[in-house]
């Protein structure tokens, strides 16, 4: 669970009358924090309610950001900078309008970052037969700050392996990587067994390089690869998912390798090599094991950002990535009740990974505490992170048909 906490809590507060206002003079619309505590670092937003494109004013990490401004205010509006670190947040309208005339909000809040985040579950994959054994790769996505990556024996031990790599994504986060050699335990146990004496051919002539499974145990489901000793590419047959893939192959050997198909189901994993050459001179090594995979992951703890104003509430955003199965994405109150939302967005990563992504528009409660929960039943797997939305938002209006702030024409 991840909780953001603020350092101070504030309201907002506006008018208790209606703002009067004449046409072609200048007019504040009055905002105020209480405590007056400095609003020189908060994000302010001014509004008008019940508008498609809302932004009258936006003042956020210490400036104005007005690109999105409606047209019809641009160079009318400004907060009063010298007074921000008092808690005024009062809004300057210069040369008032007949079109200004409306309800106006004023929304200052904290700008959410995360700093930390925890990744993906880690996911293995097998990279096959590398310096004299297997060679797994562990890889785990979404991280701040980088961790470590440790390999363990099945008695907790760490093993020697590589150095961890280090990627970062799009949003600063850690991808980390690290490979180890290391011997494969089974769940059914097995030897590979050879001749005992070395083989002997003759050029030109086939010959049957033993191998055998003890106790005879079928080789049809496994993964067996024969070998070239002391050889940079050294792949002479590749057997795997029930089929012969020779892509990556010694050229020397093209079409000239075959296993026994009829044989595999009793442990018989001897290769034939045809037409031998006095370049197949060498040692071979045989190799037999299961091929690793993984058909589930754990994703990551949710991020919610605020999106801003939308459609008569606060529009928040909660994102999860790095799940197998897709998990679901569920907006909670303070209370545990679900929240209406919009539909769940889903992509996938290049590890075939889903990243889900769930908006929610709210509005203000006695607390507003909001919590996204990010479930996958199957594994019995739940994530959430908890956010509080400091500050009331405030309607206060230029409407005078509601006797509100009216502007009058002189």
């Amino acid at each position: 669970m991840c909780v953001l906490f603020f350092t101070e809590s504030f309201e907002v507060l506006g008018p208790a009358d209606p703002v009067v206002a004449v046409a072609g003079e200048d007019v504040v619309l009055p905002c105020y924090i209480k405590p007056n505590i400095s609003a020189v670092d908060l994000h302010i937003e001014w509004l008008r309610v019940h508008t498609e494109d809302p932004l009258v004013h936006l003042y956020r990490d210490q400036e104005d950001r007005n690109k999105n401004q409606i047209p019809s205010y641009r160079g009318r509006t400004s907060l009063f900078s010298e007074q921000l670190k008092n808690g005024n947040v009062s809004l300057k309208l210069r040369n008032a309008q007949v079109s200004d005339n409306g309800e106006y909000k004023c929304l200052v809040h904290y700008t959410i970052s995360v700093s930390v985040v925890v990744g993906t579950q880690p996911v293995i994959s097998n990279e096959g037969y590398k310096e004299g054994g297997i060679s797994l790769v562990c890889e785990s996505k979404g991280w701040y700050p980088q961790p470590q990556v440790v390999w363990m024996d099945s008695e907790g031990h760490s093993l020697a392996a590589g150095h961890t790599e280090t990627d970062t994504d799009s949003m600063d986060l850690f991808t980390v990587r690290q490979r180890v050699i290391c011997v494969l335990f089974f769940t059914e146990r097995f030897e590979v067994l050879g001749p005992a004496q070395p083989v002997v051919a003759v050029a030109g002539e086939d010959v049957v390089l033993p191998c055998y499974l003890k106790p005879n145990i079928s080789a049809v489901d496994l993964s067996v690869e024969w070998f070239r000793v002391q050889t940079k590419d050294p792949l002479v047959h590749l057997y795997r998912d029930h089929e012969d893939r020779n892509e990556n192959q010694i050229p020397s050997y093209r079409r000239r390798t075959s296993l026994f198909p009829e044989e595999l189901r009793n442990g018989n994993t001897s290769l034939k090599v045809k037409n031998l050459r006095g370049s197949d001179n060498g040692e071979y090594k045989c190799l037999v094991h299961y091929t690793i995979s993984v058909s589930v992951a754990v994703g990551t703890q949710p991020v919610i950002s605020i999106e801003g104003y939308k459609e008569g509430g606060i529009s928040l955003v909660c994102e999860s990535k790095g799940w197998y199965p897709q998990p679901q994405v569920v907006w909670m109150d303070s209370e545990g009740h679900s929240l209406p939302a919009g539909h769940t967005e889903t992509h996938r990563d290049s590890m075939d990974l889903f990243i889900v992504r769930r908006r929610v528009i709210v509005q203000e409660t006695e607390n507003n505490r909001f919590t996204c929960r990010v479930l996958q039943e199957d594994l019995n797997e739940i994530k959430e992170t908890i956010t509080n939305i400091p500050g009331e938002l405030h309607i206060f209006s230029i409407n005078s048909s509601m006797e509100t702030l009216s502007v009058t024409h002189v």
